[in-house]
């Protein structure tokens, strides 16, 4: 009976690994700078879960969300920044989309999509007159994956549909995208207490980068 007892308790545990071994790992971060801007480039693995590429393939939204930290040479936070991407895949096409601050793109299948979200390219992270006088600094980087509901996509989207024409104009005079203003409400909103954070990698750190005679 003991021994019953024994096996019964020990069965959840083979269960339980596959699903902590879901968060997204980072597994390369360099920054450079280009002109007026810092970029990033990093590269990420088992970024979506087979429960969340599900629910991608339902046709509800995911975010993924990388938090950007500048820090200086004593691991001070100097500077922020936050970039999102939006995955959607419409089930009347058949074609998924993902929307950042910066771009839309387009694919046909899962594994592609994938790709593009899993791989970060020279992203402007922060204009060259947002960094620190500082000698060196170092860039880190925590990705999240965030999906929504159906219920909260329903949500989302009144208060997108209902929203005071008056704060896309204030976001178009502030140079600021539509989809810029609106992932930030939908963080806001679903970041409040009612998130369902599938995923959250490791903070990863960069190399040091050279900040002195910057141009």
């Amino acid at each position: 009976m003991r021994r019953l007892l024994l096996t019964i308790l020990l069965l959840p545990w083979p269960l339980a690994l596959p699903l902590a071994a879901q968060a997204p790992r980072i597994t390369a971060l360099t920054a450079v700078l280009e002109r007026d801007s810092l970029l990033v480039d990093a590269q990420m693995a088992d970024l979506f879960s087979n429960k969340i590429a599900n629910t991608i393939r339902s046709g509800l939204p995911t975010v993924v969300r990388c938090d950007f930290r500048v820090i200086n040479e004593r691991n001070r936070e100097v500077a922020a920044a936050l970039q999102v991407m939006e995955i959607r895949y419409d089930i009347w096409a058949q074609r998924y989309h993902v929307v950042s601050n910066h771009r839309r793109r387009t694919g046909s299948s899962f594994e592609e999509i994938e790709k593009i979200c899993s791989t970060l390219t020279r992203l402007p992270v922060l204009a060259l007159a947002e960094l620190p006088a500082v000698p060196t600094c170092r860039v880190r980087l925590q990705v999240t994956v965030i999906p929504i509901s159906s219920r909260q996509n329903h949500q989302w989207r009144e208060r997108i549909e209902s929203a005071d024409l008056q704060e896309a104009a204030a976001a178009s005079e502030s140079g600021r995208s539509g989809f810029s203003v609106n992932v930030s409400r939908l963080l806001s909103f679903f970041l409040g207490g009612q998130e369902r954070v599938h995923g959250a990698s490791a903070w990863a750190t960069s190399p040091p980068l050279q900040l002195t005679g910057k141009p």
